[in-house]
């Protein structure tokens, strides 16, 4: 394998570990979407391309590592479980379940920190509609 595709690799993989943690610091800095910390910016209008691949990025790296983990977990599950397909390879019942349930992690995991903002950004109303009834 040449120099090349080794760097490429390097940079996806750090993509890939990276992501996750500046979505959820773009997510819980910005106060709205109007806000230049927001990634997904006015519901997908103005959106970058830096923002799409922070997301995907996000999303696919928690997959990879709830994934991996659980494959780690499930030791004791037999590598024999599972079955063929119609091209005769063999699927292992613990790597579908594991990526599946990444997967699934994943956009909880995203869904949960959108849930976070809106209610930090919630909260943030409320504080300073507190502070406007008390300076009147």
């Amino acid at each position: 394998m040449n120099t090349l595709a080794h760097i490429v690799f390097i940079v996806i993989g750090i993509v890939l570990v990276v992501s996750p943690f500046i979505y959820v610091y773009s997510m819980l800095k910005s106060q709205s979407k109007n806000s230049p910390n927001y990634i997904l910016k006015n519901d997908g209008e103005d959106v970058t391309v830096i923002g799409w691949i922070v997301v995907v990025g996000g999303v696919i790296g928690v997959a990879i590592i709830v994934g991996v983990g659980l494959h780690s977990m499930l030791f004791f599950v037999p590598d024999s479980w599972g079955w063929t397909n119609e091209d005769g390879e063999f699927r292992g019942m613990k790597e579908i379940l594991c990526g599946i349930v990444g997967l699934g992690a994943s956009i909880w995991f995203m869904r949960f920190v959108e849930k976070v903002r809106k209610l930090k950004q919630t909260l943030n109303e409320l504080y300073n509609e507190m502070n406007e009834t008390d300076d009147s």
